[in-house]
């Protein structure tokens, strides 16, 4: 799937965030104590959360890089 794929479209019609990688925005509602492990974890990579949250949803998914 290219970038051109990508759908620019939300569900209800209007436009979706597609970033330059290809990446769509998606807002996600956690617990607090899953936000606090998430932006720890995060800290002590010293990456951005939205990594983390990638990393392990493929992991969970079983999606190969």
């Amino acid at each position: 799937m290219g970038i051109k794929d990508i759908p620019t479209e939300g569900p209800r019609g209007g436009k979706t965030t597609v970033t330059k990688r290809g990446l769509i925005r998606t807002v996600v509602y956690l617990h607090q104590d899953e936000r606090r492990a998430l932006k720890l974890a995060a800290a002590e990579r010293d990456v951005p959360a939205s990594e983390i949250m990638r990393e392990a949803l493929r992991r969970h998914l079983g999606i190969e890089d």
